[in-house]
Formats: structure tokens, C-alpha cells, sequence
């Protein structure tokens, strides 16, 4: 079970979560998690666009693996914007996590 949290909400935050709850059918608590969650992979997917991080870091944000998120990316129409670095980064974690799994 997670931490409880008070948050004060203005009315139009209310009013946006109300609606979210009467199109998904949700209880306030789960439409809330939802929301904050889908905040969380928006700004993940914002700021990889805007080349402020890299595609592994959009991925740690989410806490997904990074094929996981690439997916999710191409599941939103967006194609990859890997650079070289990105490429070389997957390279030495593939090679760290095969060194690894042979000790």
C-alpha cells in the first residue's frame, strides 16, 4: 500500500477530475493515480521531444524498460529520435548486462 496524500484542489482541477471519473468510470482515487501517472509519461514524452533528455532517460522517468517506452512511443505515432550516444549508451548496457550474466 502506498503513502496517503492531502491535496488541495481548485475547482478546476475538480471539475476536470470529475469529468475524468464520469468518461472512465472510475472511483476518485484510481481516476487521480491514473491521471497523475498519464502526467508523468506526458512530461516523460515532452521532454524527449524537446531533446531535453534521452530516450533511456524518458524511460527511467516512466519506470519502464526502454524497449517498453520506445513502443509507447510509436504507440503515440512518434518515431525514434535515437542519436548516437542513445546507440552506444544501449550498446554498453547490453554488454555490462551479458558480462554479468556470464560471471
Amino acid at each position: 500500500m502506498g503513502d496517503i496524500l492531502s491535496v488541495r484542489l481548485d475547482d478546476q482541477l475538480n471539475n476536470l477530475i470529475k469529468i475524468f471519473i464520469k468518461d472512465h468510470n472510475l472511483e476518485k482515487s484510481e481516476a487521480i493515480r491514473q491521471l497523475i501517472l498519464k502526467g508523468v509519461y506526458m512530461n516523460a514524452v515532452q521532454d524527449y521531444l524537446e531533446n531535453k533528455i534521452s530516450v533511456q532517460k524518458a524511460a527511467t522517468m516512466t519506470n519502464m524498460a526502454l524497449s517498453d517506452f520506445m513502443d509507447f512511443l510509436g504507440g503515440l505515432g512518434i518515431g525514434s529520435q535515437l542519436d548516437m550516444e542513445d546507440i552506444l549508451t544501449g550498446y554498453e548496457n547490453l554488454r555490462y548486462a551479458s558480462r554479468k550474466n556470464n560471471d
